[in-house]
């Protein structure tokens, strides 16, 4: 279905994470802080560039540079990052939670990533959210299809990391997704877990509070920059952006070519396959027994008859 609706020569430009940063630069949207590309070779005018792990430790050794974050460019799955909170005594570093890592090895760690990692000043939360639900940052994944009409958001989905997670990806234990109400930017429903260990409409796991009719402050503001940055990206027809909700308002993270389906689904709690998504598909030239025909024959190729 995502092949059917974005042109793959798009691909790289949304999976690269330095690559789609230095693209929304230059359309002038407003994404995370950049404070050094960790690659031999890669950078980007005005930011550093640590090409060796000598070099990675020395920005480690910078009081300034904390707190930050850091994501390999090619990451997915917020596999391998790092959410540092600041250096203390005999090169200890503190990371998000309660470990403790000595600098030479997250100098290590960082330096052997081999396609790079990106530095960023780690966002701070919307002060709303904040105050009823701890430091955790909030994101909203918006589903966004591309049509001759221009952008239409038909899901959102907010991602709560879990109290000690450092990243508010689903898969991680304890991670909650929550559905919003388009129209007033409203959580409408939340889910934690999967299969027969889902729970619903549960109150927040720290705090106590009520997520369930937790108005998102931002949610207007978060539309239209939606609306303004999917016109960038003209040939990914099916776009999933992820935002930050910050003290600064909504920050662009990234966005998807296609993305995971799955997460609306969960968080809404019925198929994707509804009327609006299927004349999406109709629309970009989805046929879906000639795709039937297609996985027949991948599988009578592998053996699989």
């Amino acid at each position: 279905m995502h092949l059917t609706c974005n042109d793959y020569g798009w691909y790289g430009v949304t999976q690269d994470k330095l690559l789609f940063h230095a693209v929304a630069l230059g359309a002038g949207l407003l994404v995370p802080e950049l404070l050094a590309v960790a690659h031999p070779t890669r950078s980007l005018p005005g930011v550093i560039g640590l090409c060796s792990a000598n070099a990675v430790a020395n920005m480690l050794r910078d009081h300034t540079t904390y707190p930050f974050f850091a994501e390999p460019i090619g990451g997915i799955y917020s596999l391998c990052v790092i959410s540092a909170e600041r250096l203390g005594a005999k090169d200890r570093v503190r990371l998000t939670g309660s470990e403790v890592r000595l600098l030479n090895e997250l100098t290590a760690e960082i330096a052997g990533v081999e396609n790079g990692m990106l530095i960023q000043r780690r966002l701070i939360p919307d002060s709303k959210i904040a105050e009823r639900f701890g430091d955790r940052l909030w994101s909203v994944r918006c589903f966004v299809l591309l049509t001759v009409n221009g952008p239409r958001i038909t899901r959102a989905v907010c991602k709560l990391a879990a109290p000690g997670n450092i990243a508010d990806n689903f898969w991680r234990v304890g991670n909650m997704i929550a559905a919003i109400d388009l129209e007033t930017g409203t959580i409408s429903r939340v889910v934690r877990g999967t299969g027969h260990e889902m729970e619903v409409d549960f109150n927040h796991p720290k705090t106590g509070h009520p997520i369930v009719g937790m108005p998102l402050s931002a949610w207007n503001d978060l539309r239209e920059l939606i609306h303004h940055s999917a016109l960038i990206f003209p040939s990914v027809r099916t776009q999933p952006w992820d935002v930050a909700l910050t003290d600064r308002g909504p920050v662009l993270l990234e966005v998807n070519w296609g993305g995971d389906l799955n997460l609306t689904q969960l968080a809404y709690g019925h198929g994707i396959l509804d009327e609006t998504y299927v004349a999406h598909l109709r629309a970009n030239g989805y046929d879906r027994r000639r795709t039937e025909r297609w996985l027949r024959g991948l599988l009578v190729a592998l053996g699989h008859d």
